[in-house]
C-alpha cells in the first residue's frame, strides 16, 4: 500500500517511518519480462533460434511495473507508526473504501 504524504496542523509534512521491503512481483530482480504482462511463446517462436536467444538473455526484459526497477519497496514500519500517522492512515483507508464503494454504484 502506497500511502500519501500527511500534514499536520502546520502543513508540515509527517515523517512516516519505512522499511525496505523485496518486490513481490520482480522478487528483487528489477526486470519483469515484457513489463510484467507476460507472453505466450508460440511454436514458431520456440523454432526460431534468434527469438529464444534474445528471450533467454533478457533482451525483452523491462523495469517492473511495480517497483520501477529498484527490485525493492519502501513500506510503513507498522511497528513504529505514531498514533497520529495511525489515525490519518485510518481515515484515508475510509476514505478510499467510501470512494470504492461510490464509483462500484456508478
Amino acid at each position: 500500500m502506497k500511502l500519501p504524504t500527511f500534514y499536520d496542523e502546520h502543513d508540515q509534512p509527517i515523517p512516516i517511518p519505512h522499511v525496505w521491503e523485496i518486490c513481490n512481483t520482480c522478487q528483487g530482480g528489477g526486470t519483469g519480462y515484457l513489463g510484467n504482462r507476460g507472453f505466450v511463446l508460440t511454436e514458431e517462436d520456440r523454432h526460431d533460434q534468434d527469438f529464444m536467444e534474445d528471450m533467454m538473455s533478457g533482451h525483452y526484459d523491462q523495469p517492473c511495473t511495480h517497483c520501477g526497477g529498484s527490485g525493492k519497496l519502501q513500506v510503513p514500519d507498522w511497528d513504529n507508526l505514531s498514533a497520529e500517522v495511525l489515525k490519518e492512515i485510518d481515515q484515508y483507508a475510509a476514505m478510499q473504501r467510501a470512494d470504492a464503494q461510490e464509483r462500484a454504484m456508478g
